[in-house]
C-alpha cells in the first residue's frame, strides 16, 4: 500500500469574504471552517499524514487547533507562500508521502468516499482531481466584453479538490516550473503532458470565498 499525503492549502485570507481575519477561521455551527476541512481527512482511512499549509502569522494557531481536536495525522504545519502555488510546494518538500492530495482549506464537504475516489484515480492514471460538470453555456469573451464563441458545455468541467498525484512528480514539476504562475496544481501536470483524470464528485463539496458561500454552506449544515 502507497502511503499517502494530504497537503491542506489554508494560507488564504479572507478578502473575497469582507472578513478581518482569515477565512479558514470562521465558525460554521460553531466549528471552525479549517476544522471541518481537517477533520475529514484525519477520519478517511486511506490518509496517513496531513501537512498543512498556514499563513506566517498562523502556524502557531493552527498547530493548537491541530492538538485540540486531536488530529494526530498532522505531521507538520508549514509556512505558506505569497500564492497558493508557493504554499502548496512549501507543504510538498515536507510529505512524506508516495501519493499526494492536494487539498484547499476552505473546501470542508470533500466526503472520504470523493478522497479515496480520487486516490484510486491517481494510481491508475498518474493524476486526477474531484471537479463537477458545468450545467451553464459558457461563453468566451474578449475583454472588451464581446462574446467570441460558445464553448462545448459537454467537455466542460469545473475544477475542484482534492487533486491527486505521485509527490516526486509533483514535487519536480514545482520545481522546474517555478516561474509560471498557475491556479491549481492540475495546470501543472497539463503544461507537461501529463494526463489527469476528472473524477465527478457532487455539488456539496464547494469553496467557501464569498459571504453567499458562507451562506450556502450554512444551509448544507442544516440538512
Amino acid at each position: 500500500m502507497k502511503k499517502v499525503s494530504a497537503i491542506i492549502a489554508a494560507a488564504g485570507s479572507g478578502k473575497r469574504m469582507g472578513a478581518d481575519k482569515n477565512k479558514q477561521w470562521i465558525l460554521l455551527k460553531g466549528i471552525p471552517m479549517l476544522a471541518r476541512t481537517v477533520s475529514v481527512f484525519q477520519n478517511c482511512p486511506v490518509i496517513d499524514e496531513i501537512v498543512i499549509a498556514a499563513a506566517p502569522d498562523e502556524v502557531k494557531d493552527v498547530e493548537r487547533l491541530a492538538k485540540e481536536y486531536s488530529f494526530t495525522k498532522v505531521t507538520a504545519v508549514v509556512v505558506g507562500g505569497k500564492t497558493r502555488q508557493q504554499s502548496v510546494f512549501h507543504a510538498l518538500k515536507e510529505a512524506k508521502g508516495e501519493l499526494v492530495l492536494v487539498h484547499d482549506g476552505a473546501r470542508p464537504f470533500v466526503t472520504c468516499e470523493e478522497i479515496q475516489e480520487v486516490k484510486k484515480a491517481v494510481e491508475e492514471y498518474g493524476a486526477a482531481a474531484l471537479g463537477t460538470k458545468v450545467k451553464d453555456t459558457i461563453k468566451l469573451v474578449h475583454p472588451d466584453g464581446m462574446v467570441e464563441k460558445t464553448l462545448p458545455r459537454e467537455q466542460l468541467w469545473a475544477a475542484a479538490t482534492p487533486q491527486g498525484f505521485f509527490r516526486e512528480q509533483l514535487l519536480s514539476l514545482h520545481q522546474s516550473q517555478k516561474n509560471i504562475e498557475v491556479t491549481d496544481d492540475c495546470m501543472l501536470a497539463e503544461l507537461s503532458g501529463q494526463p489527469v483524470k476528472m473524477v465527478l464528485c457532487g455539488n456539496q463539496n464547494i469553496k467557501i470565498t464569498t459571504p453567499e458561500d458562507l451562506a450556502f454552506a450554512e444551509i448544507i449544515l442544516s440538512l
